[in-house]
């Protein structure tokens, strides 16, 4: 990264869309400067049983300052292995979530804290059922006071919202699994002005394997979907 020509000094605020406060990065000159983003990076842990280094939480830098601070280079650097399969290039990946993400984190980092009290709604957290097949969509239910207005499961925006009768909001958050285990999320909820409160943990869901019997009724329908995907393809080209 580097500043415009003929400027001096621009600063930087550097967080992951988990943290709850930036740190401030100075920049200085128009030469070339290469700054180390570790301190922000978590590993996905399901990507990284595959061999895959992807980060669990966007990265998100904040130009804090009048300056035109340029990002020019990312360098990826790794400690080498004795390996024979190809090493891949780093790239840059984002979902439709990040934006969002990014937003309440430019929030969190810009907006004063109104009080020392913080933001802590009262939240309960339970899954739909306490257990589930590999490879099965569990759902994540948090329910909260109306002064919520974001809530985010793991850094990842929930986007489906209900009001129950009590008059509190019932959001619905899907989860996918991928393998057996016992599996808990944070949950963190924000307010209008963007304050975050404390994680809450959720309970322990128990991921079960599929017997081989299910195993092949689970390839069998995923086989099913895919001709219908394949039917209804040629059907639009004639």
């Amino acid at each position: 990264m580097k500043l415009a020509a003929g400027q001096t000094a621009g600063t930087l605020l550097c967080m992951n869309t988990d943290q709850s406060e930036p740190t401030a990065v100075t920049v200085s000159g128009s030469h070339e400067m290469y700054r180390r983003l570790t301190g922000y990076v978590v590993w996905d842990e399901t990507y990284l049983e595959q061999g895959i280094y992807r980060t669990k939480y966007p990265i998100v830098l904040i130009n804090n300052s009048d300056a035109v601070i340029s990002l020019t280079n990312f360098k990826w650097t790794y400690a080498e292995e004795e390996t024979t399969e190809q090493l891949n290039g780093l790239s840059l990946a984002v979902t439709a979530s990040t934006p969002r993400a990014a937003l309440m984190t430019f929030r969190r980092a810009t907006t004063p804290q109104i009080d020392d009290t913080g933001f802590n709604p009262a939240v309960t957290v339970t899954w739909q059922s306490e257990s589930v097949k590999q490879g099965r969509d569990a759902v994540l239910l948090v329910t909260t006071p109306l002064e919520v207005t974001n809530v985010t499961v793991d850094g990842e925006e929930v986007t489906e919202c209900t009001i129950d009768e009590n008059g509190q909001k019932c959001w619905a958050y899907t989860y996918r699994t991928e393998k057996a285990g016992e599996i808990t999320c944070s949950v963190v909820c924000y307010n209008e002005q963007g304050e975050a409160s404390e994680a809450t943990t959720s309970p322990v869901l128990k991921v079960t394997e599929l017997s081989f019997a299910e195993r092949l009724l689970s390839y069998f329908e995923t086989l099913v979907t895919l001709l219908r995907k394949l039917f209804a393809f040629w059907r639009n080209l004639f």
